[in-house]
């Protein structure tokens, strides 16, 4: 340790920065493999008990949440890169208001582990699809502000849509597979159902 002695300045020597060893991620397109630029990309710890740092983004329709330890913007060849963490079970995910959510990547690297080269991860993000919701009153008259959520079979994620005067509500940017829909009741319209 260093000691000072009041009213002096000692001298700590040299002290070297040395550069974080990182990792690389490429985003580009599923359909057709174009790199996707301006995409946010997020590394959690799933073996971290504390609560992530939490990155906000903000579409059109509201905000997307999602948390994440480190994050980082795809430059004009889709790569973004993040601090090299070894030793954890790691997650990536890419977030872009254009795509429909991209499957979180699992990765671990072993402690100690030295590449020649900066390891690359990959994520595909593909365009997604919509789904339009009807909610109406047990005798078809349409359900005006009733909240609808909506989430992929197996998934936790899910997103919420308020319906509108004709009782629709949309769902956009959806990734492909099986989903379930589901409406909250309204009080002034009893139990609602599906058309």
């Amino acid at each position: 340790p260093l000691r000072l002695v009041p009213g002096a300045t000692a001298d700590a020597g040299t002290l070297e920065l040395r550069p974080r060893p990182m990792i690389s991620v490429l985003v580009r397109e599923a359909d057709g493999g174009a790199p996707v630029e301006g995409v946010e990309v997020g590394l959690s710890y799933v073996d971290d008990e504390r609560t992530p740092g939490r990155v906000m983004l903000e579409d059109e329709d509201g905000c997307l949440e999602y948390e994440a330890h480190h994050s980082a913007t795809t430059d004009a060849s889709g790569l973004a890169r993040l601090p090299r963490i070894e030793g954890r079970d790691c997650e990536l995910q890419a977030y872009d208001g254009r795509y429909a959510p991209a499957a979180p990547l699992a990765f671990r690297l072993a402690p100690g582990e030295r590449a020649a080269a900066e390891p690359t991860f990959e994520l595909l993000l593909a365009r997604g699809g919509s789904v339009a919701v009807r909610v109406v009153a047990p005798f078809g008259a349409p359900a005006p502000g009733a909240v609808v959520e909506g989430a992929g079979v197996g998934s936790d994620a899910t997103r919420e849509a308020v319906t509108d005067p004709s009782g629709r509500a949309l769902f956009e940017r959806l990734a492909a597979g099986p989903h379930r829909f589901t409406a909250q009741p309204v009080a002034a319209l009893g139990i609602l159902a599906f058309l």
